[in-house]
């Protein structure tokens, strides 16, 4: 089975619902994801149906459908096109689905909602004023107003607006002073407000409603909007009639006018979002399409209830149908971000090509199908290394041989000699690193902290450099001692994790088998023979590129939602990723910084599926230079006379501007010279 979710992954616009929406149902389920129709896919899901206006008539297709805007005659005409063109219509309001259904198949799945970040939590101290809050992306300059800016201007104005202190976060909402916000400092954001008010006028899930439930704060919402009217009637749950500025303003005075403001049960409000989960948005979508018979049966996969009607809700957790978990033995990945959740599915691929029957287990955010055991560890640090340095608690416990694979390798042969290592007395197996950076030294003349620490716990900088991308150990008391200070030794600096290893195997030594870097041939930089077992490739997992202002684990990097923050270089794999997006776009904008080359699409073959005139087969997009081995080497060298400037192998002499100065231009024919006097005069 093989769905491929369409959706538009535009760099800067990545944090909002819809592509982490997508983003997630891909990534707990295995499913590929892109901005392009995939060929290969046995069915594409267009996230939202918009994806799938200018597909051609023939092909069969799921769609989502967000929400119907009667407003917009295009954008009208395009939902009832879809609505009768797809072969599934998946849908989160019933309002929506109870229409969908006259045109074929329809479901409606609750959306996920993360309970775990929006909650209650600690309230800021009353500051006398009444603090109202609204949240979102306002549409103004696209001919819309359906998120209600017109009737938020209009209420601010009336007396009952005026007992309010406003506060804005998203995009837009003029006159207030809007803010853009970290996605994990979203709940305090809420928790801030005495209420919160929705103004909206047509939505599909109006997710700042159910934010501000889940964190037990009063919400104001209009009737006959989205989902807002499958919401029970508990006391805290204000409603208004939908557009109406007098009828808002109303409320907001009976709200104002209490004498209790504290008086609502924050845990009832908060239980009104149960039915909103992750769990039930993954599971819903595998029964929705079981019903098409392209996935495994709900029973199979160990997912919820099932789709009877026009409603999925389940609380269960989605986990895969764990394989051969009594073993001794198991593979432990750490996968944090879409790259290296990207990564980890074509690992556990080649796993289960070569090495069937042994399981893995991954630690990341959120479930990865493709995994055994899913570790719910905290995303910690941009590089994953708090979840990597704790490999001894986070493994499976009943697992006396764990094998530790960075996310961004893949097998190529059968490494079981390694877990056979292991039972003939080796606590721990691991590779040196590549030739010409194998000793201590080359990551000491890097890091001048690394420097300081290796030399008072080594007292030598040629020390041999272990990799640590691969590393197998059985369970005794001195590698548990080992690994608890490896943990300890990282998080000293909380950067790079060789040196640590190095510090932590010095003061608690183990039985180490080193293997030469052959067994670990690294993409890119490995320039020696390999033995062909392990492909290392050696970048594309990673979540940033050449990180160097501080701590990995520093707050400060975060933007909230597993994001960097601006200014942090992103690597390779997103800056590819990024380029192909704005060369499908229509757009080839250049990436700040980047090395990478595009063959743009040919347009008749993207409008095809069997190529142009010009191409047999069809021609797409072709992006290079992802992970180059080497750079051309630049030189730039004052000489006598001048200066040599340019690239290896193609330079040219740059002439100092005093030269130049000095040089007379010179004649180049006659007809130019200055005309002689004539003497006759």
């Amino acid at each position: 089975m093989n769905v491929h979710i369409v959706y538009a992954d535009i760099p800067g616009e990545r944090d909002r619902m819809l592509p982490r929406m997508a983003r997630l149902l891909a990534s707990a389920t295995g499913w590929t994801a892109g901005p392009q129709w995939s060929e290969s896919a046995d069915l594409n899901y267009a996230f939202p149906y918009l994806e799938s206006k200018r597909w051609p008539a023939d092909r069969r297709y799921a769609a989502y459908f967000t929400h119907r805007e009667d407003d917009l005659p295009a954008k009208l005409r395009w939902w009832n096109e879809q609505a009768r063109a797809a072969a599934l219509r998946i849908t989160s309001a019933r309002r929506y689905a109870e229409e969908l259904s006259a045109e074929g198949p329809t479901v409606c799945i609750a959306p996920p909602l993360d309970r775990s970040l929006f909650s209650p939590g600690e309230r800021s101290a009353p500051q006398g004023t009444l603090r109202a809050g609204v949240s979102g992306f306002s549409y103004t300059a696209k001919g819309t107003q359906r998120k209600g800016e017109h009737i938020l201007r209009a209420v601010l104005k009336t007396d009952a607006g005026k007992r309010f202190e406003w506060s804005a976060i998203g995009r837009g909402w003029p006159p207030l002073k809007t803010k853009r916000i970290a996605q994990r400092d979203v709940p305090d954001w809420y928790r801030s407000l005495d209420l919160y008010v929705c103004p909206s006028v047509i939505e599909g899930v109006p997710y700042g409603p159910l934010e501000a439930l889940a964190c037990g704060i009063p919400v104001v919402i209009p009737r006959g909007v989205g989902l807002l009217d499958e919401l029970p009637d508990v006391p805290g749950i204000y409603r208004y009639a939908c557009g109406d500025v007098p009828s808002l303003a109303e409320v907001l005075a009976d709200y104002a006018d209490a004498q209790d403001i504290d008086r609502f049960d924050r845990d009832a409000l908060r239980a009104t979002t149960e039915r909103f989960t992750e769990e039930g948005w993954i599971s819903g979508h595998m029964e929705a399409f079981s019903k098409l018979g392209l996935c495994a049966p709900a029973s199979a996969r160990e997912l919820g209830p099932d789709v009877e009607e026009s409603h999925v809700s389940a609380s269960t957790s989605h986990r895969p149908a764990a394989v051969g978990l009594s073993s001794a033995a198991g593979i432990y990945v750490v996968a944090y971000g879409a790259p290296a959740r990207r990564c980890a599915e074509k690992l556990i691929a080649s796993v289960r090509r070569h090495l069937p029957g042994i399981p893995v287990a991954v630690a990341s955010e959120m479930p990865l199908a493709a995994a055994d055991v899913h570790v719910a560890a905290p995303d910690a640090d941009l590089g994953g290394r708090t979840a990597k340095t704790r490999m001894w608690e986070l493994a499976p416990q009943e697992w006396e041989r764990v094998l530790y694979l960075d996310a961004d390798i893949e097998l190529t042969a059968d490494v079981s000699f390694l877990f056979e290592a292991l039972a003939a007395g080796w606590e721990m197996v691991c590779t040196k690193d590549t030739d010409g950076y194998d000793l201590i030294h080359s990551l000491f003349r890097r890091d001048s902290q690394e420097h300081e620490l290796g030399m008072a716990a080594l007292g030598s900088d040629r020390a041999l450099q272990l990799a640590g991308g691969v590393v197998a150990f059985r369970r005794t008391e001195n590698v548990r001692r080992f690994l608890a200070a490896w943990y300890e030794e990282w998080h000293r600096l909380a950067r790079r994790d060789q040196g640590a290893m190095i510090r932590a195997l010095y003061a608690h030594p183990i039985r180490l088998l080193v293997l030469g870097s052959e067994w670990n041939s690294f993409e890119g930089i490995f320039k020696g023979r390999s033995a062909g077992v392990l492909h290392h490739r050696g970048g594309p997992a990673r979540r940033i590129h050449r990180w160097s202002p501080g701590r990995l684990d520093d707050p400060a990097a975060w933007n909230g939602n597993g994001q960097m923050r601006t200014g942090i270089k992103p690597s390779h794999a997103e800056r590819a990723a990024a380029l192909r997006a704005a060369t499908q776009r229509g757009g080839l904008a250049r990436i700040g910084g980047s090395r990478y080359t595009a063959e743009v699409p040919c347009p008749a073959c993207l409008a095809g599926s069997g190529g142009c005139d010009d191409h047999p087969l069809p021609v797409g997009l072709v992006v290079s230079g992802e992970r180059p081995a080497s750079r051309p080497q630049a030189i730039r060298q004052r000489v006598p006379g001048g200066m040599i400037a340019g690239y290896k192998g193609a330079m040219e002499m740059i002439e100092p501007p005093e030269a130049r100065k000095k040089r007379k231009p010179a004649v180049k024919d006659k007809a130019r010279k200055a005309p002689v006097k004539d003497k006759a005069r």
